[in-house]
């Protein structure tokens, strides 16, 4: 990689979502202690999170981002959320209306548990769909189609 291509992907990281995360509340954690914070708690707890926390996070972070929290805004922050944060990536996938959405984590099964109640919410209230779930240690899979 040149001097210039280096240059360059740390501004877009800094203006895409460095400056942004810190405006919108995020902080630096140290992946051991969430895990552990997360193993520490009760699957009803982390479901709970899931639908009352992060889904209402991830539209509110749409309308930040991009002064919307529509279907597709939504669907945008996934994808660069995946560029920027190593520990989280998550494909979208579109075969006409049927959207699939897989998200990798390093996180644990734990985090599966906050991700699968996340989608959940997530895709019934913002897409009025019902979605199927997998979810496993480290993957959680969501497929719906928008109506």
């Amino acid at each position: 990689m040149t001097l210039n291509a280096l240059v360059s992907s740390i501004l877009t990281k800094h203006v895409e979502w460095d400056a942004k995360a810190a405006k919108f509340g995020f902080i630096p954690s140290y992946k051991p202690v969430v895990t552990a914070l997360l193993q520490a708690s009760d699957e009803a707890s982390l479901d709970r999170i899931g639908r009352t926390v992060v889904a209402p996070m991830w539209k509110e972070m749409a309308s930040f981002w991009f002064q919307n929290s529509s279907e597709e805004s939504i669907l945008d922050l996934l994808s660069m959320r995946s560029r920027h944060l190593p520990f989280v990536q998550s494909e979208v996938k579109r075969d006409g209306r049927r959207l699939t959405i897989v998200t990798h984590h390093e996180l644990g099964p734990k985090w599966s548990i906050v991700m699968r109640g996340a989608f959940d919410e997530l895709v019934r209230t913002s897409f009025r769909a019902q979605p199927t779930i997998g979810a496993g240690d480290t993957i959680v899979t969501v497929e719906f189609s928008v109506p």
